[in-house]
């Protein structure tokens, strides 16, 4: 089987056709690990607000149990705190949650990015090159039996 021709000229644009299939499969992938990057640093963000969130929820729980130790309005009291405790924690979930689901989709950025192009160039590229494999090993077979110079000067011509 043939992969390359023997003539500098085809050698050329076959190996050129390899590279340049070979640079847009990297570049695809370049391209999508760079959104990658960029939807990492879109939930950093989202990290941050979690992360405030959480810190506002313990810094109040305890201003909370302290309110509540004071004898008779301590607990009218701290049930504000409590209200606000229980959003900080539920910002704080939604946020988990927010980033959670940004990082999925970055994780499937890369191949969702690199996949349909890659696959694309693949398939036109193995179409022809196929198709040269498979007629130049043709030849070369007719070529190595002896018999028929006949036959391939006659391929040639037509």
């Amino acid at each position: 089987m043939k992969i390359y021709a023997e003539r500098s000229p085809r050698i050329a644009r076959q190996v050129g056709g390899d590279l340049l299939f070979a640079g847009w499969s990297v570049g695809w992938i370049l391209l999508g690990l760079r959104l990658h990057d960029e939807l990492d640093r879109l939930s950093r963000p989202a990290r941050r607000v979690g992360e405030a969130s959480t810190g506002l929820a313990n810094a109040l729980t305890g201003a909370s149990e302290q309110v509540r130790s004071l004898q008779l309005v301590g607990d009218v009291l701290a049930s504000p705190f409590d209200a606000i405790i229980a959003g900080a924690r539920e910002l704080a979930t939604a946020s988990a949650n927010g980033q959670e689901s940004i990082m999925r989709l970055a994780d499937l950025a890369v191949p969702l990015t690199a996949a349909f192009p890659i696959l694309f160039a693949l398939t036109v590229w193995l179409a022809l090159r196929g198709r040269w494999i498979r007629r130049a090993s043709a030849v070369a077979r007719l070529r190595d039996e002896g018999g028929s110079h006949g036959l391939l000067a006659a391929q040639a011509l037509t």
